[in-house]
């Protein structure tokens, strides 16, 4: 076999491994909402089936989330560690009050954001109330396998973040950069994303919801997992073919979803039109029922009144009804004197 054939079988090999891997996610659904996110925006929605490709690709020990509101991302990673059944360590942290970008809020998101991670996640997740920069000293140095910053936007902010944080990042870890595609004012991810792109020979920049870039620190071993390669590490065309099979897996997953959530409300409907003709047929039995007491009555009186004895009784009838009148004029004299 010569080289260029086996370089061909290689990449063929290569290939259908990537579908295969790819494939898994052909009937999945997407996760469960967390809490308080049907009522906010879900900037992170577009991401959350890579989140699950990639913990699935990096098997890491230790993931860190920095700047997690109502836990949309957070989430997603500690869900595809469950369905991975890996052993992986999820950290939170978060002073959970907001700021000038996200909006400040109330003590409601975190004791939501925390209920739910002991629900759901008491063995994976855990949260760390308190600034970013408080948080450094509980971390060992290159100990972190991904790192996934969403903190404040402003260039001054997420530059620091980064620089902070890279330390404790791993050789070949991995750090994520949420809304590298916002350049509204005050938003300045993208800027850093394009200072810090050049340093790293493996790097993917998703352009949708807000935008998410993947940055792997130098140093680390050659990628041995088939999606990070050709992610990462296959050159621009590989790269940008395996964004849009993420993309339109993820889109066929929420298409999936919402038809799902629309035939619950059409059986929800369904149900409560069956109640309601239930309940009208219900009525019409009773006022069927009421209209026969209502002729039974009128045949019962028309029988009395033409009876014998209504008619022997006519007079008195007359004479009380005489006497009735009598005392109510009386009462009314009596009344006016």
């Amino acid at each position: 076999m010569t080289e260029v054939s086996m370089r061909a079988r290689d990449a063929m090999t290569e290939d259908i491994s990537l579908l295969a891997f790819l494939s898994h996610y052909l009937d999945r659904e997407l996760p469960a909402r967390p809490p308080r996110a049907d009522h906010m925006p879900w900037g992170w929605e577009g991401h959350i089936l890579f989140a699950d490709m990639l913990v699935r690709g990096v098997r890491p020990r230790l993931l860190v989330e920095l700047g997690t509101h109502t836990g949309v991302s957070f989430f997603a990673f500690c869900e595809a560690v469950r369905a991975a059944w890996l052993p992986t360590r999820c950290i939170a942290v978060d002073t959970w009050k907001g700021d000038e970008q996200a909006g400040f809020y109330g003590e409601e998101v975190y004791a939501d954001v925390a209920a739910h991670a002991e629900a759901h996640y008491p063995l994976i997740a855990t949260l760390m109330r308190m600034p970013f920069d408080e948080a450094l000293a509980s971390m060992d140095e290159a100990s972190i396998d991904i790192l996934h910053i969403d903190g404040l936007h402003t260039y001054d902010a997420v530059r620091h973040d980064f620089d902070a944080w890279l330390p404790k990042v791993r050789p070949g870890g991995i750090v994520l950069l949420h809304d590298v595609a916002e350049q509204r004012e005050g938003f300045g991810v993208w800027k850093l994303w394009l200072e810090i792109a050049p340093l790293s020979p493996e790097t993917c920049r998703f352009p949708h919801s807000h935008g998410l870039g993947v940055w792997r620190k130098p140093g680390g071993p050659a990628l041995d997992d088939v999606f990070l390669r050709a992610l990462l590490a296959s050159g621009p065309e590989a790269s940008a073919a395996v964004q849009a099979m993420i993309l339109h897996l993820h889109r066929q997953m929420r298409c999936r979803r919402q038809l799902a959530e629309r035939d619950e409300q059409a059986r929800d409907l369904d149900r409560r039109r069956h109640a309601a003709e239930t309940a009208c047929a219900d009525l019409h039995t009773r006022l069927a029922d009421l209209h026969a007491y209502l002729a039974d009555l009128e045949q019962r009186q028309a029988s009395l009144m033409a009876s014998r004895s209504w008619r022997m009784t006519r007079p008195l009838r007359a004479i009380a009804a005489w006497a009735r009148s009598v005392l109510a004029g009386h009462a009314g004299r009596a009344g006016r004197d």
